[in-house]
């Protein structure tokens, strides 16, 4: 009976050596499958960089096509005309002064306390 427990033991020894060795294997397998997709996921990108190369450049293009004709547009513009504002303007500033002393209209933008019309 010593003989058989020796050979049970000693087959459970071997199923377990094999057992062991085989999720070894697979666990090498799962690596190196794992840093394969890796390596065609870089070539792929790799592969793409032109692409985007190109994309890019394609926008720039664009996009300096778009400023220089805004550039263009202003720069045919008439330039900016600096002018005072119309005498209505001023009358509604100043709530109804026919003519702001040119003095006082200095002083207070277009308007005095003593320009002022007062209601009768």
């Amino acid at each position: 009976m010593g003989i058989w427990i020796f050979v049970g033991v000693l087959a459970a020894i071997v199923v377990a050596g094999i057992a062991i060795y085989n999720r070894l294997v697979a666990l090498r397998e799962r690596y190196r499958n794992a840093f394969a997709q890796i390596d065609v996921q870089l070539k792929r990108r790799y592969d793409l960089v032109p692409n985007l190369v190109e994309a890019a450049k394609g926008y720039l293009a664009h996009e300096r096509d778009t400023l220089e004709a805004a550039i263009a547009a202003r720069g045919r513009r008439s330039p900016p005309r600096r002018r005072r504002p119309p005498r209505r303007a001023m009358r509604r500033r100043c709530r109804g002064s026919p003519r702001p002393r040119a003095r006082s209209a200095a002083r207070s933008g277009g308007c005095s306390r003593s320009s002022r019309r007062i209601p009768t």
